[in-house]
């Protein structure tokens, strides 16, 4: 597979971007600790896109941190929280399941995968 052809990777780091802005644009700036989650988990996914556009195969490692971050920001609200920031919970967890979909399709769609074929 070719660098930047996978729509895996640019998915991931639309989503890393989107989370990486949500509470500027969606106007959640209240809780310092929100903003640092987003900012932080947005940043990784964001770099485990780029990072896996550059690949020729990506990497099962690189799958299951996109797929951990991904949780980790389904989570996000519960840990840090901002359950009480509506608009900023549901783009985390939105996001987060999306990443943990994401991810999973690099294991389910022929050709993609990242593990080694028996």
């Amino acid at each position: 597979m070719s660098r930047f052809t996978r729509w895996q990777d640019w998915v991931t780091m639309v989503i890393g971007v989107a989370i990486l802005f949500s509470p500027f644009y969606l106007q959640e700036t209240s809780n310092n600790s929100a903003i640092w989650a987003a900012v932080v988990i947005g940043v990784l996914l964001l770099a485990a896109g780029l990072v896996a556009a550059f690949l020729e195969e990506t990497s099962a490692i690189l799958i299951a941190a996109t797929a951990v971050v991904g949780a980790a920001l389904f989570l996000a609200p519960w840990v840090v929280a901002y359950t009480d920031l509506g608009r900023l919970s549901w783009m985390s967890w939105i996001g987060g399941l999306l990443a943990i979909a994401v991810a999973a399709t690099e294991f389910v769609i022929p050709g993609r995968r990242a593990l080694p074929s028996h």
